[in-house]
Formats: C-alpha cells, structure tokens, sequence
C-alpha cells in the first residue's frame, strides 16, 4: 500500500497511526469501566450513570458549530484540532486530583460528570478537525485498508491499556481508596499529551476549502437536499439509539451482577477489538473491493443478535462474556470500520465539514437520548427478576432485550444506504468465503 504513496502522504499514515496509539490508550482509560465504575464505587444511581454515558455523544452536536469554523479554518484546521483533544484529556487531571485528595466527597461526583462533559465537548470539536483531516489525507483508494491497519494497531494497545489500568486501580485501590482513579486518570492524561506530540508530526495536506467564502445557509441546504446524505443520516441515528439504551449497563452488569473484577471488565471490553485485528484488515481490505453498504448491512445483522445473547448469562455463566468477545471482534469490528470510513467516503468536496458535522450530531444526539432513556427505564424497573417469554431476567437484561429489538427494526434502513461501489451482499459473502479458504489453506499440512 504505502510505497505508491507520496513520501508526505507515508510519514502522515505513520504518525497517524502513532496518534490513534495514544488516543487509544486515554480513551481506554476514561470510557467503560474507567468511566462508571468511580461513580459507582460513590453510590451513583442508574439514572445518573445514563447520564454520565450519554454525555460523550450528546456532545457531539457541538459539531455543528464546529462545520462553521472548519470550513473557514484554512491551514489553522491543524492548530485548532491538536490544540482542542490535548486540552480535552488534559482535564482529567481535575478527578484524577480529586480522588487522590478527596475520594470520597458528594462534590466528586458532580465534578467526575462536569470534567466528562467539558472533555468529551473538546474531544467533539477536536475530533472534527481530525476526521476533515483525514479526508484530506488518506487516498480513497486505500482508506479501508489502512483504517482496517490502524484499527489493528490500536486493538492491540487498547487490551494493553485495558489489562494495565485495571491492575493498577485494583493494587492502588487496595493501597487506599481513591489512589487507584487518580493513577488511572493520570496515565489517561499523560497518553494524551503523547497523542498531542504524534499529531503535531502527521503530515497536514492543505484544505481543500470549497466551502471558502459560501454562505453557511448555503451548505446547509447542499448539504440536506441529498438524497444520499439524508440516508445516511436515517440510518446511523436509528441505529444509535438501539445501541445507546443498553450502553451505560453492560459494565455494570459484569461488574456489579456478575461479580467480575475491574481488570476482568476492562480486558473484556478491549478483547473484542483485539480479537478484531484478524479480520479488520480483511474487512477494510472487503471495503475496497465490493464496497462499504455490504458491509454495513452484513454486520447491523449481526451484531443485532448480540444483546440476545446477553439474555442467556449468569453468575454461574461467566465464561460466556468471552464469546460476546468474540462476536463483537468478528463483527463489531466491521461495523465500526465501516461506520467511520463511509461518512469519511460521502463527504461533499464542497461542505465536508458541515456534512461530518450534522452527521456526528444527530447520531450523537440519538445515543445520547437513549442512553439517559435507559438509565431512567432501568431506575424505573424493580431489581428482577423479570420473567419475559419464560426466561429470568435482571433488570438490565430487560434492557438489552430492548436494545436488540431497535437494532433489528432500523435494520432495514442500511439496504438504502448510498454507495455507488457496492457489488451486493453476494460479492462479499464470495469474500468471506475466498478469505476463510485462504485462511485454511495456510494450515500446516495443507
């Protein structure tokens, strides 16, 4: 792939891909059970913890604000967004200072949920610079693939992270309670600093800047008279707000239902993307070749099944939380691919910006929603259990039940997706199947 790229275009693809690294290793370390389970250790409702995860994606309507500024940015797009993320991840400096000096106070929740706000409204704003920035930079020709690359590279360090924080906060803890969230929230601040420096190194092509100069009502109509882009937009929102009920509590329940240790919960959260870099060049490299809506289709499907599956584990079960990891890595893992490159793919020449901002609005709204949507729908439900169609249920199952339902019903939705270089679910189910022959072929003895 990269000794057709120019020499500029090769060092940005590296420096980005140590970048993701170090962006990696911070939002492991602030998300999952790193986000909720201080809140929890301090006795935070479930309505509360609805809230707390949906602010990373309600924040991300700051991204229509932030169309305005980019599509003006010019060379400044580069300040603005290394500037913007190291800022965001710098803050959690403030809990982690918290819980080392005051672990236990009423203010330390209302200042854990205030830092994740301003943090994840910084990392929106950022996060919008880098994803125009991206369009610039990587060919289309090879974005699949190299996203499938980076993706790989950052499974690996996110389970290192994962396995890494989660020792570390249960020995500190053990040492004194607050000691372990403040360590994490520190090494989570130092990674983003390290992000900050391999940023500042990626290559910075200049902008393309069509929208110079036009009338921001202007791009605003462009943008929605598309038939394409208002699909895309239906979509991702719908299927957002299945995903977004059930988010805030499939941490909790493997931590608090299931018994299972902080590290265990971190690793099985990042298991799933490791697990991942097997096929996630496989899926980047099935993108490149019969398109991205196969893909998407394919794995809204299944991943669709997967809160299903949650119905079925207990206590005495747990070891099934490893196969979820593992159909999360052979799935999750497309869709994720697929779901960042095909808003990458449709974004106008003229308007990008806006059009990646409205996109990263509405779907962040809808998770958002949902997820303070779930945390009320579980504060409202008794403890369980729950009997549904002759199965048991806690409270949270019920909810995953949920989530399974609206991911099913917006499924239909993804068979209208735009994508002028799909070749159709035939082409790439010969893919898969071209791909796992190969895969045996290499077996020793064959």
């Amino acid at each position: 792939m990269s000794h057709r790229l120019p020499s500029p275009i090769r060092r940005g693809l590296v420096a980005s891909t140590w970048e993701g690294s170090f962006a990696t290793v911070f939002l492991t370390l602030t998300t999952g059970i790193f986000l909720v389970g201080y809140p929890i250790q301090l006795g935070a409702s479930d309505r509360w913890i609805g809230t707390l995860a949906a602010l990373p994606f309600l924040a991300q309507t700051v991204q229509i604000a932030t169309a305005w500024v980019y599509e003006r940015a010019g060379k400044q797009r580069r300040s603005i967004t290394a500037w913007t993320l190291v800022a965001s991840r710098l803050l959690w400096l403030v809990p982690a200072g918290v819980a080392l000096l005051h672990p236990a106070t009423h203010p330390a929740l209302t200042i854990h949920l205030t830092v994740t706000a301003a943090s994840a409204m910084l990392a929106t704003a950022g996060g919008h610079g880098w994803q125009s920035w991206m369009v610039d930079l990587v060919p289309s020709s090879v974005r699949g693939r190299y996203f499938g690359f980076r993706a790989a590279v950052c499974a690996v360090v996110g389970v290192a992270a994962a396995w890494g924080g989660g020792r570390v906060l249960r020995g500190l803890e053990g040492a004194r309670d607050g000691f372990g969230w403040a360590a994490v929230y520190g090494m989570a601040a130092l990674a983003g600093v390290g992000a900050w420096v391999a940023m500042k190194a990626q290559h910075h092509p200049a902008p393309k800047g069509h929208g110079l100069g036009v009338p921001f009502a202007t791009l605003w109509r462009e943008v929605w008279s598309e038939p394409g882009h208002r699909r895309v937009f239906t979509f991702f929102t719908l299927w957002n707000v299945g995903i977004g009920i059930a988010a805030p509590f499939w941490v909790k329940f493997m931590s608090v239902r299931l018994g299972l240790a902080e590290e265990i919960v971190a690793v099985q959260g990042a298991m799933g993307a490791l697990l991942g870099v097997a096929v996630s060049r496989a899926w980047g490299a099935a993108i490149d070749r019969v398109g991205l809506k196969p893909v998407v289709i394919l794995t809204s499907i299944a991943t669709s099944f997967i809160p299903f599956f949650w119905l079925a584990i207990r206590p005495e079960t747990t070891w099934l939380v490893w196969i979820d990891a593992v159909l999360v890595g052979l799935f999750w893992s497309g869709f994720n691919l697929a779901a960042l490159t095909l808003p990458l793919a449709m974004a106008p020449a003229r308007g990008g910006a806006l059009f990646l901002g409205i996109f990263a609005a509405l779907t962040g709204l809808a998770l958002g929603a949902s997820c303070i949507a779930g945390g009320f729908l579980a504060q409202a439900l008794p403890d369980g259990p729950h009997v549904v169609l002759g199965v048991s249920l806690a409270r949270e199952q019920v909810v995953f039940l949920v989530s399974g339902i609206l991911r099913f019903a917006s499924v239909p939705w993804a068979f209208r997706l735009p994508d002028a270089r799909s070749k159709g679910l035939r082409a790439l189910m010969t893919e898969i199947s071209a791909g796992a022959l190969r895969l045996v072929g290499r077996r020793p003895g064959h």
